[in-house]
């Protein structure tokens, strides 16, 4: 399976919304719902992550893989 198609399912099967295709083609966005003030982006070539907040700094994490992301994706979904 792609990684990106790995990424898409894992990322919806825990309550993140795919924002559809990106201007930057190997980039992905994710928000926790339709009234968030999170996103979270996943560039799936490098496996760098950035959680964007409202009002807070950008969180960067490099070379993150599959577990990793799921943890994040935990962390962050109910924390608005």
């Amino acid at each position: 399976m792609e990684k990106e198609q790995q990424i898409k399912l894992l990322c919806e099967g825990m309550g993140w919304v795919d924002l559809g295709k990106q201007k930057n083609p190997y980039m992905m966005s994710f928000i926790p719902d339709e009234s968030s003030t999170i996103r979270m982006n996943i560039y799936f070539t490098t496996m760098t992550v950035t959680v964007q907040k409202r009002n807070r700094f950008c969180e960067t994490y490099r070379n993150v893989g599959m577990e990793e992301l799921e943890n994040i994706l935990k962390e962050n979904i109910n924390d608005e």
